[in-house]
């Protein structure tokens, strides 16, 4: 008897290569999540990163950096940490927070110049809790950076080598370490970042030889120089004068490698590092210096974001002294000027008698 042959459905081929394949997968230990993980975070680092760092709109980048840092992270389940990844989205995320931080600083400082206690209060409160949310991302950031390149590889002096993501990395995460140590204190220590995290940003700053620093905007060099003036014994010997004297120094120096760039991220260092110090003259001198370089270069269209970034932290910084002489913040058109005449007082004409009952 002839021995028929039997002919599938085309349907049910399909199926049967469909589960041969899934078959596969899980045999050799692969799976579509750690794939679709993989490709996910290589292209954060390889495309998504640096087409938001070009860009100068800082709104949607912290956005994107809250909405798409959890199911990033997620695949750390999966596959290997996203390390690379992990450092620019958790950065952009925490500028979310600090802008936060600063609408409440100008509430609180809208309340205390109406006397409104209360409202002076609750914006407090609510600046701190913003300053623990900027305080646990920029902290995360900070250590996704270090265990891409561990405290070890620096011990006795020593310094890793690194790829320019590796040095960019490095950058983003020294800066997120002191943003971390700021925002924590600020907030009460609500996250509890270890207070001797500066001094771990000097040794692993000192490792950006002169090159390097001027490759980077002069932010490494900028960084220790900060460090030095808030935090006693970590800077060069000499009174306190002395090492602020010599620290000022550093940082002109550093913003001028920044402005030459078009990425002026030493300015605001610079101008909160001055802030800490109580030193006004200086912080109004950063603000209209930044502003005038902006109008000499333009920011450098690859880093656009950096540039953007240290113009909305010294806005803040114009924003809080507006506020508290005249009760709003910068006017548009006025950022980089500051008032310079006193508050006009009515006249006896303008006296009109209308609030003489109030």
């Amino acid at each position: 008897m002839t021995q028929r042959t039997r002919h599938y459905p085309r349907s049910m081929t399909h199926k049967v290569a469909l589960i041969c394949f899934i078959g596969a997968l899980i045999s050799s230990g692969c799976s579509i999540n750690k794939m679709t993980g993989d490709t996910l975070s290589s292209y954060t680092a390889d495309h998504l990163a640096p087409y938001v760092l070009g860009t100068d709109d800082v709104g949607m980048a912290c956005e994107m950096g809250v909405s798409m840092g959890p199911l990033l992270l997620s695949f750390e389940r999966v596959t290997a940490p996203p390390d690379y990844a992990a450092v620019p989205t958790l950065v952009t995320a925490a500028l979310c927070a600090e802008q936060q931080v600063w609408e409440e600083e100008l509430r609180a400082t809208r309340a205390f110049r109406a006397q409104q206690g209360s409202e002076y209060s609750d914006a407090l409160t609510a600046q701190k809790r913003a300053h623990g949310v900027a305080a646990s991302r920029y902290w995360r950031a900070y250590q996704r950076m270090s265990r891409l390149f561990p405290e070890r590889a620096y011990e006795g002096g020593a310094c890793p080598e690194l790829t320019e993501l590796d040095e960019l990395t490095t950058v983003m995460g020294l800066i997120s370490g002191v943003q971390a140590v700021q925002h924590d204190r600020a907030s009460g220590v609500m996250v509890g970042v270890p207070t001797d995290t500066p001094r771990k940003v000097i040794t692993r700053a000192k490792c950006f030889n002169e090159s390097a620093n001027r490759r980077w905007w002069g932010v490494p060099r900028a960084l220790e120089a900060a460090i030095w003036m808030v935090v006693p014994g970590s800077g060069p010997k000499g009174s306190p004068a002395e090492v602020q004297a010599e620290a000022y120094k550093v940082l002109t120096q550093s913003a001028q490698l920044g402005r030459e760039a078009g990425v002026r991220l030493v300015d605001s260092i610079f101008a909160y590092a001055a802030q800490a110090m109580g030193d006004e003259a200086t912080v109004r001198s950063q603000i209209m210096s930044f502003v005038a370089s902006r109008k000499e270069k333009e920011s450098a269209p690859r880093w656009r974001l950096l540039d953007e970034t240290s113009a909305l932290q010294l806005r803040a910084l114009s924003d809080v002294r507006w506020t508290q002489d005249r009760g709003y913040r910068t006017p548009v058109g006025k950022f980089g000027t500051f008032w310079e005449e006193p508050k006009p007082e009515p006249t006896e004409a303008e006296d009109d008698g209308l609030l003489d009952d109030l």
